[in-house]
């Protein structure tokens, strides 16, 4: 006989209204007092049909030997009210955070992501890797303006971003989940992002996503 963490889960949310306190669920790795069902990839649904799958990326983004290849989501603060955009090389490992204070439809992610993309050098133009969120519903805008392509990972599946998840997770050292993320100024925002694109990383030999990147473009040139 064997068991799987799924099976514990459905038995500790399945009792929860009879024997345990809510304190208690919220002691679970994951924080949540219910669980979220699974889809079989059959049942999975693309949300932004004209959009390109992970799938069409190209061996280029994977081999992360160039700069360039993004992965991007969104940070939401405290009631859904507020959020940060957050892009980070999948080669360097280099982050860098949009402010979203004006609001996180797809016109205001459309605005502000197209004004970061324009500011970057144009080697660093090659594509970005997001999930299915709502943010991203004017991607073709994005495309049009700057001629970056944008590709969608498969619902539910944050293993197709590794690096942006582990730069969530350092990201989180500065942000917490229910933090309110409208007392951030964009200057605060750089300041983090300074000090994380300056910070060791192993991956990187001990180097930083700063002196990487800045060694990379320099033999671009």
């Amino acid at each position: 006989m064997q068991i799987c963490h799924e099976t514990i889960y459905r038995a500790i949310y399945g009792i929860a209204s009879i024997e345990l306190e809510i304190q208690q669920l919220h002691a679970l790795r994951t924080g949540r007092t219910r669980g979220k069902p699974r889809r079989a990839p059959g049942q999975r649904r693309t949300r932004f049909p004209t959009g390109k799958h992970i799938g069409e990326r190209g061996a280029e983004a994977d081999a992360r030997t160039v700069p360039g290849y993004w992965e991007g989501d969104t940070i939401v603060g405290e009631g859904s009210r507020c959020a940060v955009g957050t892009l980070a090389d999948r080669c360097t490992r280099y982050v860098r955070l949009i402010p979203l204070h004006d609001g996180k439809t797809g016109d205001d992610m459309s605005s502000v992501l197209t004004a970061v993309i324009e500011s970057m050098p144009v080697q660093l133009r090659q594509s970005i890797t997001w999930d299915q969120g709502s943010e991203m519903a004017c991607h073709d805008t994005v495309t049009t303006n700057t001629g970056v392509p944008i590709y969608f990972c498969d619902r539910a599946s944050p293993w197709q971003r590794p690096t942006h998840e582990n730069s969530h997770g350092l990201l989180r050292q500065y942000m917490a989940k229910g933090t309110d993320l409208y007392a951030y100024t964009a200057g605060d925002l750089a300041a983090i992002e300074t000090e994380l694109n300056n910070r060791p990383r192993k991956v990187l030999g001990c180097k930083t996503p700063a002196q990487i990147l800045a060694t990379l473009i320099k033999n671009d040139q």
